[in-house]
This record gives C-alpha cells, structure tokens and sequence, in this order.
C-alpha cells in the first residue's frame, strides 16, 4: 500500500506543481510547453542554442509540437533559427534577448518562492535531491527509457 501512497503522492504534486507552472508561463503572455523551451536553450550553455531533436528529445515531446513551439516563440522574438555550424544541413534555435529575460525572470522565481519549494535548503534539500533521483532512477530501469533525465547533472 505504501509505494501507491508514494506514487499517488507524485501525481498529486505533479499536478499542482504544472498548474503554478502554467500560471507562471501565462504571466509572461506564454503557453506552458513555450516556456519549457526557454529555459531548455537557457541551460543549454554559454550559445544557448539547440538543435530541434535536442529540443523534442530534452522536453520529450514530439518534433511537431517543438516545430509549433519553435514558430509561436520566434514569431514573438523570444528566439531564432539559425544556421547550425558544426552541421551544414542543421538549424538551431537560439535564445534571444527577450526570451532569456523571461527565462531568467522565471527561473529567479522559480528558485525563490514557487510552491513553497524555497524552504528545502541544506540537508532536507540534499536528502530530497538523493530520494528523487533514486525514485527516478528506479522508474526509468522499469520503463526502459533510453534517454536518461539530466537533471542530476543541475543538482
């Protein structure tokens, strides 16, 4: 019964924790999935440009719905596509001025007071930081996922 309570735990939060991710991402005029690509090409590194698989396959969703993304968010010059130069056939979206300020403003109130996520600091961080990644580490061996998560790597 415990390990349905945890599972039943998760969803919940997951649930809550999208519905205050969508009122941050509408706050800035933006759709949620939008907003999940800005601070993708924000973490991405000092280009801040991605190439649209590494977009579908980080976010995982489709390459449609990265294309349709990818439009909204350059027709509003929050990003660009530009011609990838280590690929001489590839593009890349890269993060404009515009776009890594609402992804800076957000990952700023991210870290300072959504859903009460500020209060985990020292050792009650770090232990939550280890029981997710065994959590998510178990779930991806059941599931056979290919694609690891990389969240670890940011922790």
């Amino acid at each position: 019964m415990k390990p349905f309570i945890v599972v039943a735990a998760i969803l919940r939060m997951g649930i809550l924790i999208e519905r205050e991710f969508t009122a941050l991402a509408r706050e800035h005029g933006l759709r949620p999935g939008d907003l999940r690509v800005l601070l993708a090409l924000r973490r991405s590194g000092p280009r801040q440009a991605l190439s649209p698989v590494h977009l579908f396959r980080t976010l995982m969703i489709t390459s449609g719905a990265v294309s349709k993304q990818v439009d909204s968010l350059e027709k509003n010059g929050l990003v660009t596509r530009i011609a990838d130069p280590e690929n001489l056939r590839g593009l890349l979206v890269r993060l404009e001025p515009e776009g890594a300020a609402i992804a800076s403003a957000t990952m700023e109130r991210i870290c300072s007071d959504f859903c009460g996520m500020q209060d985990l600091t020292g050792d009650r961080l770090a232990t939550t930081l280890d029981v997710l990644a065994d959590l998510l580490t178990r779930v991806e061996d059941m599931s056979g996922a290919d694609d690891r998560s990389r969240w670890r790597e940011l922790a």
